[in-house]
Parts: structure tokens; sequence; C-alpha cells
């Protein structure tokens, strides 16, 4: 092979296979329902009583192009133990990958929480989720489901504290059966209204 020939097929394959692409490291957002147990007590005795958790949570996480990519963002969250106070608050969020689509999200943040006649307290909460969530290559939403804890921290005069210990469940997966109904609901109305 002459050294012309050979240089002609090696600008070939560069050009044809050498190029990069451009990272895709498209913001990918989540929402859940969290359900569980919690812990309740104060600085003293962390878990003194023991009732319900309930809430919704939602998260942006930048920085990901692949299952296997860290990601960093914000989240925000809304829930009541025993439906006796709600708490509401947000923070920072950090995914690092265990395995493909296995991640474990650890968050920090502040929370205020409304009990009946105590006014607002404030505090701070570290949170850890370990279990399935996608990465989506064709839009922005990520489904997820897990294992999720908790320890929230008053610092307010109440001295109140939680550990929260329950799963925490897509909301796409639970809107599931419901868009699928309206969807065969619809596509039967179509096909009468067609008939007709």
């Amino acid at each position: 092979m002459r050294p012309r020939q050979a240089a002609i097929r090696l600008a070939l394959f560069v050009v044809l296979f050498g190029q990069a692409s451009p990272a895709q490291a498209e913001p990918q957002l989540n929402g859940a329902l969290t359900v569980g147990v919690a812990g309740v007590g104060d600085r003293s005795t962390i878990w003194s009583q023991t009732t319900t958790h309930l809430g919704l949570r939602g998260d942006l996480l930048f920085g990901r192009s692949g299952p296997v990519d860290r990601g960093l963002g914000p989240y925000l969250e809304v829930g009541t133990y025993g439906f006796s106070n709600v708490h509401a608050g947000g923070g920072l969020s950090a995914l690092f990958p265990l395995r493909p689509r296995v991640p474990l999200v650890v968050s920090l943040g502040g929370y205020g929480r409304a009990a009946h006649g105590s006014g607002v307290e404030p505090g701070i909460t570290v949170q850890a989720f370990l279990g399935h969530r996608s990465f989506n290559y064709h839009a922005n939403y990520e489904l997820t489901a897990g294992l999720m804890t908790a320890l929230r921290v008053g610092v307010g005069g109440g001295n109140d504290t939680a550990l929260l210990v329950g799963a925490q469940i897509d909301l796409g997966l639970l809107t599931a059966p419901f868009v699928f109904a309206y969807e065969l609901l619809r596509g039967a109305s179509s096909e009468t209204a067609a008939i007709r």
C-alpha cells in the first residue's frame, strides 16, 4: 500500500469514526410519594413514639448523561407524620451510582414544621435513598422506586426529632393505571364515534 493511500484511508477513518460527539447532560427530573413509619421524639429520646409518614418529594439532577454518571441538584418536599403536622423544605441532592440504575441518593437540606398550636419551627434534614432509578435518554423524567430513610432535627424551641424509614414510589408508576384506563376509554370512544 502506498503511503498516500494509507494517509487518505487514515484521514477518512478519523473523519468518519474519530469525531467526538458532544455530551448530552440534560437535567433529569423525578417526583415520588414517600410512605413509611416515623419515630418521633426530641434530642434526648430520638424515637419515643411511632407514627406514620406520608409525603411528596421531587428533585432535579444535573450533570448526568448516562445511568452510571453522578448527579447533583435541588430537591423539594412536603409531608406529615401521623397527620398531626406538616413539614415542607428543600435542599441539595447528590446521586452516586452503585450499579447502572441502582444509585445512592444523599440529600441535605432544611425544612419548616407546622404543628397544631406551636407555630412553624425550622430544622435540618439528612436523607438517603437506595433503589431503582432509571436514566431516560429520550426525556427528562426518571422513574424511581426504592427505600428511603431520613433524620430530621428541629433547631427551634421544641427540639423535635424524627427518624423516617419507608419507601419512595414514583408518581408515574402510581398514575400509570389511571392513564392507561383513560387512554383505553378515549380510544374506545373515538372508535365508536368513527363508526357513527
